[in-house]
């Protein structure tokens, strides 16, 4: 209990609160940052459920006054439809009873609030599942909120794993006490865990993938891939794009546009590409990127890697799927 005291203190301004009790930690109003940027991002366990906590809860935590929120930075590498959200309370602490909450979806790029909504959990060390009454569909990076709307010690306690490393909490953790969000207490250290809140989705939009036959080519001779396009939605959508060809520098080398052509609704379709790769292209490292639209929303694949060699070592081409 001292160490938790000790380690709030270090972290919270001279006008803020702090309360720790054994395994039970507490957080009032720290100093937000100006902007919103994660320390990192690491890809979300699960799918179709995006999340990054381990699903065992290790700690609870709790604000002071009421009107706060914890939340969990995701990203969403191509469409997805947030159908419910998903979290879980510690048990027993700081109350054994459960109050309201709200639960909320923040568009990181501009602060929106995408969707926010009452809830009553149904119990403690479980996950509580609220349905949406309004889906969301998403791209890129988002937040997951839970609003604490009761002041301690008539609060729900937020869980949170002990998940440490890679899948810290200063990784996906944030909370907002007054504008903007921000990393999540004791920001920098590790084994603090992640917040336990979850979203349960479905993709939505169009996804493309590159699978590249070999990643060595000769000069002048052709990047032989196979290009896949997925449509997640039950209308079709005119579908077009292009290959971009980089050097190890960034530099675009070379751009190839394809067709335009409709992908219907559910369908998945395979194209067989052969990109060129000029004779005095310099030996070295390369990447290929896809870039397109699908009725006007960008969808992007790759970048997938490729080595051109002086000669060629013997590749062999392999199906398209």
């Amino acid at each position: 209990m001292k160490k938790a005291l000790f380690l709030c203190m270090l972290v919270l301004v001279a006008s803020s609160l702090c309360f720790a009790g054994v395994n039970k930690g507490a957080i009032s109003k720290f100093p937000a940052p100006t902007k919103l940027v994660p320390t990192s991002n690491p890809t979300p366990m699960g799918g179709p459920c995006l999340y990054y906590d381990d699903g065992v809860i290790g700690n609870g935590w709790a604000w002071y006054e009421a009107g706060s929120y914890w939340g969990v930075w995701m990203t969403a590498s191509y469409p997805y439809e947030i159908t419910d959200i998903e979290y879980m309370n510690y048990v027993g602490w700081p109350s054994g009873d459960m109050y309201p909450c709200e639960v909320s979806i923040w568009d990181c790029a501009t602060g929106a609030v995408l969707v926010s909504e009452a809830d009553m959990p149904t119990g403690q060390g479980i996950w509580n599942v609220h349905m949406l009454a309004t889906p969301v569909t998403v791209t890129g990076d988002f937040i997951v909120a839970v609003k604490q709307t009761t002041p301690y010690p008539t609060c729900n306690g937020q869980g949170v794993d002990d998940l440490a490393g890679g899948w810290a909490m200063r990784d996906q953790t944030y909370y907002y006490a007054a504008p903007p969000w921000s990393p999540g207490c004791y920001n920098g250290g590790a084994g603090y865990g992640n917040f336990m809140i979850r979203t349960n989705c479905k993709p939505g939009g169009v996804s493309c993938k590159i699978t590249p036959y070999q990643t060595n080519v000769p000069k002048g001779g052709t990047y032989d891939l196979c290009k896949s396009w997925t449509n997640f939605d039950d209308v079709p959508h005119s579908i077009t794009g292009k290959l971009y060809f980089y050097d190890a520098g960034g530099t675009l080398r070379r751009m190839v546009p394809y067709p335009t052509f409709t992908l219907g609704g559910g369908q998945t379709v395979h194209k067989v590409f052969a990109l060129l790769v000029p004779g005095n292209t310099p030996v070295g490292n390369y990447t290929v990127e896809n870039i397109g639209t699908y009725d006007g929303t960008e969808f992007r694949c790759g970048p997938e890697p490729l080595t051109v060699i002086e000669a060629a070592d013997g590749y062999v081409d392999g199906p398209c799927p």
